[in-house]
């Protein structure tokens, strides 16, 4: 027997729907530092949000066809931070940190490229030599080498 299959006349059209639902951000809560944070992020295919705060480079998330990978921390009251220290997978990126101090605020912003690092590379950017009472950071990690569907493997994120 033979089955000849063709797809439906709207097949494209379906197939960008269900590109663009992936592409939707995924709203969670978790305590961080002993606090209940909002945290907004791409939709991941591995991984649990928790992942990025446990201190533990052997749990991870992936992203879902995200590139770049999108992670928006929103604290109950400002906080403190004076950087980021982030564990990505292997790749060559840039890491872009908006800070808001509050909501009606246009972002501080931070980035930098990271080249030709080692293999699952932790690094960091620092936002100067004074703390910054933050509301709301948004992460940002392109990956290049990647198009807009890349998987971006994030291994941890502490802020300090």
């Amino acid at each position: 027997y033979f089955v000849r299959m063709r797809y439906a006349p709207n097949a494209e059209a379906v197939f960008a729907e269900e590109r663009e639902d992936r592409r939707q951000p995924v709203t969670e809560e978790v305590i961080l530092d002993g606090q209940i944070v909002h945290i907004q992020h791409s939709l991941f295919d591995m991984g649990e949000v928790e992942n990025l705060f446990d201190e533990d480079t052997f749990t991870m998330v992936r992203t879902y066809e995200a590139n770049p990978a999108l992670i928006n921390i929103t604290f109950p009251e400002p906080r403190s931070v004076t950087g980021i220290t982030i564990t990505t997978g292997s790749m060559d990126f840039t890491l872009t940190v908006r800070l808001f101090t509050d909501e009606q605020a246009e972002p501080i912003t931070y980035n930098q490229t990271y080249n030709d690092q080692p293999e699952d590379p932790t690094v960091d950017l620092s936002f100067g030599h004074e703390p910054i009472k933050a509301l709301k950071l948004e992460v940002e990690i392109l990956g290049f080498m990647f198009n807009k569907w890349a998987k971006i493997h994030i291994r941890e994120l502490t802020l300090r």
